[in-house]
């Protein structure tokens, strides 16, 4: 579950080293500022069960109200939620002070008491998470394909941050794009596809909805396709795919460069770096998929370390400049278990694959974004 809303204990409270009104939580690995009461206490302290809501969270018109986050938008001039977006109603990382606060904590209402601790309470509360819009001119160009469809998400490390301990890993750079998935679809044709119908194409957003792209003029425009193009990728999974043709495989890469998104990674067009690889619904360790990404030279996305799970080396590698070019600073890291990739029962009592992503700080900064944007 990469989406929750949980009833979490704090585990630290402490005083703004540089607001006098403003405290300092720490829930599980993330840092949570609160405002103090009216007489300069803490509004919350050690030990208190919350509700933890989420950065990429979608708040109501009732809920902003209630937790003083509506008012008046003067570029707007209309009345509307006070936080991030464009009504003002999502939740995203803040600096206060130069501290950055991801996250909102509610109190814990009478109702939930008999709740146990992590459960989530998005459904309850009416709470969801931002899904970005698919542009109006992809959806002109797409069509829909079942057997493509895929939902990929990464679970954030600092919901998670034992999940990995005593494990191998792989620390890769976050590139800052959009995520393209291409699936060889065990031999069937579907009119209008890749390949003659062999490859589906799409991205994180597409897919999620069922879609693929056509294979057409307007296609060849949008940056991901170009991408794809680029770094031929349909001819190179095809060749993946030559010695099992009846498998379903899927290659996920990011689709970076200009017209992509904000960095540009000193490239003159948008191109692909890989880091997924599934085959028949079975995620690929490390050293399987990089072996496939060298055997038929699909362009990976740089892994900065390999060895044992420390996460000091984690923090001290999501932050400096990429290593690909263009003088850009890093989006961040992801972490992978470098063997079996089937899911774990976490701490928290749900299921996720070992597989997590950490933001660099100056990027949430000066991007103002958050993890599920990226």
């Amino acid at each position: 579950m990469t989406f929750a809303v949980r009833l979490l204990p704090i585990d630290e409270v402490s005083d703004h080293p540089n607001a006098d009104r403003l405290s300092v939580c720490k829930v599980r690995d993330y840092t949570c500022i609160s405002a103090k009461l009216e007489d300069g206490s803490h509004r919350f302290e050690a030990g208190d069960r919350v509700i933890y809501v989420p950065e990429g969270a979608v708040l109501t018109e009732e809920q902003l109200r209630e937790h003083g986050f509506w008012g008046h938008n003067k570029q707007q001039d209309r009345e509307m939620g006070l936080l991030s977006g464009r009504d003002g109603n999502r939740v995203k990382p803040l600096q206060l002070r130069k501290i950055m606060s991801t996250g909102l904590l509610w109190p814990q209402p009478a109702e939930f008491a008999d709740l146990p601790d992590n459960t989530c309470v998005a459904d309850r509360l009416g709470i969801t998470r931002f899904v970005p819009e698919v542009p109006e001119a992809l959806l002109k160009v797409a069509t829909p394909l079942f057997d493509a469809k895929v939902s990929y998400d990464i679970a954030r490390l600092r919901m998670y941050p034992s999940l990995l301990e005593g494990d191998d890993v792989a620390i890769t750079e976050k590139l800052e794009g959009e995520c393209l998935i291409l699936t060889y679809l065990g031999g069937a044709r579907h009119e209008g596809l890749f390949a003659d119908g062999l490859v589906a194409n799409s991205t994180k957003g597409l897919s999620e909805k069922g879609l693929v792209f056509l294979d057409n003029e307007q296609s060849r425009k949008i940056p991901a396709v170009q991408a794809a193009f680029a770094g031929d990728l349909v001819e190179k999974l095809l060749a993946l795919a030559a010695d099992c043709p009846n498998a379903k495989i899927q290659l996920f890469c990011e689709a970076v460069g200009p017209g992509v998104k904000k960095l540009h990674y000193a490239g003159t067009a948008p191109f692909p770096r890989a880091f997924d690889l599934r085959i028949n619904g079975v995620w690929q360790d490390h050293d399987f998929k990089h072996e496939m990404f060298t055997n038929f030279g699909i362009d990976a996305v740089p892994v900065l370390y390999r060895g044992p799970y420390d996460r000091a080396i984690v923090e001290e590698l999501r932050e400096g400049p990429t290593t690909i070019g263009g003088g850009h600073i890093r989006e961040g890291v992801v972490v992978t278990a470098t063997g079996d990739q089937s899911k774990r029962t976490t701490e928290l009592g749900d299921e996720l694959r070992p597989i997590l992503k950490l933001h660099s700080d100056v990027f949430l900064r000066k991007f103002n974004i958050n993890d599920d944007d990226a």
